[in-house]
């Protein structure tokens, strides 16, 4: 999978930027399909109260969530069916960006996550940020694996 440096907002480079990436015993449609089950990614992360699109799974459309105990509303910016989803978004100052990029192998599916923080506070609390990030996104692609693999079971 190509490397992409994470960017927030076109304003360059992040003050934090955690990615994962991890192999899923499924084909890339099934997980696709398990990923954009937006009202039911509170399956694939605890912090996840809930989560809903205001529309179509397109480009443009707004995502309305809770994680973490903050209620967030982003854009989907990019949507390519079975290899990429992505969407940003601000939350208390900061900005946000995800980037989930799936690619089909012989046996699975390749995923790829980023999720990148940039804003003054973001900035002040780098290392913490940092930590929780890395965190949530380690429990986010660990539960799209477990989903994805058990339901093909």
């Amino acid at each position: 999978m190509e490397a992409r440096k994470p960017r927030i907002l076109g304003t360059g480079k992040p003050a934090v930027a955690v990615e994962r990436e991890v192999w899923i015993q499924a084909d890339s449609a099934r997980v696709w399909e398990v990923l954009t089950d937006v009202p039911r990614w509170s399956r694939l992360h605890r912090g996840i109260a809930f989560a809903r699109l205001q529309g179509e799974l397109a480009a443009g459309t707004k995502l309305h969530w809770r994680v973490d105990g903050m209620n967030v509303t982003s854009t989907l910016s990019e949507v390519d069916p079975e290899r990429v989803l992505a969407w940003k978004g601000k939350c208390l100052g900061a900005r946000i960006h995800y980037r989930w990029d799936l690619e089909p192998t012989a046996s699975g599916t390749r995923v790829r996550a980023v999720e990148a923080v940039d804003g003054v506070m973001i900035r002040i609390l780098r290392g913490t940020v940092r930590k929780t990030v890395e965190r949530s996104l380690d429990e986010w692609v660990q539960g799209l694996k477990r989903s994805a693999e058990e339901s093909r079971r």
